[in-house]
């Protein structure tokens, strides 16, 4: 593992993982990659939306207006 390995093992980090794993049940993986999926799926439909709704703008207002720039 080498020396740095071992001052890892010393410091507080292990333990704060443990903790968190132990009291938000991240042991439950499959559940977790479900939760995460999900936001993942969230984030990409808003993102599609927040770009169709920019694109949509620009295309119906002039490219130069400040509105345009101000809405997106």
């Amino acid at each position: 593992m080498g020396h740095y390995g071992w001052a890892f093992l010393g410091s507080p980090f292990p333990i704060s993982f443990a903790v968190a794993i132990l009291r938000y049940r991240l042991y439950d993986i499959g559940r977790l990659a479900r939760r995460s999926i999900t936001y993942a799926v969230v984030v990409v439909i808003l993102g599609f939306v927040y770009a169709s709704v920019t694109l949509a703008l620009g295309s119906i207002v002039a490219a130069d207006d400040e509105f345009t720039v101000a809405t997106a």
